[in-house]
C-alpha cells in the first residue's frame, strides 16, 4: 500500500463494504425467519429487526459495499503526480 495522506480510505472502504455485507445478510436472514412463517401466524408487514428501521435494509447493505469499494479506490492511484512520464 503506497504512504501518502489517502491510507485512511483503504481501512474505512473495508470496513464499510464489510458492514454493509453484514446488514445485507442480516436482513436477508430476518426477511427469510419472516417468510418461513405461516401467513396466519405473520403480520401482513415485516416490523421487527432491521426491517423496523428501514422498509429496504437489504438493499441499503448492498448499497454501503458498493459505497466501501468506491472508497478503496478513490482517489485512483497513482495520484497524476507520479505518473511517469512519456518521453
Amino acid at each position: 500500500m503506497p504512504r501518502d495522506r489517502r491510507n485512511w480510505l483503504v481501512p474505512a472502504g473495508v470496513a464499510v463494504m464489510v458492514g454493509g455485507a453484514v446488514v445485507e445478510a442480516l436482513a436477508d436472514h430476518q426477511k427469510a425467519k419472516y417468510s418461513e412463517r405461516a401467513e396466519d401466524e405473520r403480520p401482513d408487514v415485516l416490523e421487527t429487526g432491521l426491517w423496523g428501521w428501514s422498509r429496504h435494509p437489504n438493499y441499503c447493505g448492498d448499497s454501503l459495499v458498493w459505497d466501501g469499494a468506491w472508497l478503496l479506490r478513490w482517489p485512483p492511484r497513482p495520484p497524476c503526480g507520479r505518473c511517469p512520464r512519456r518521453p
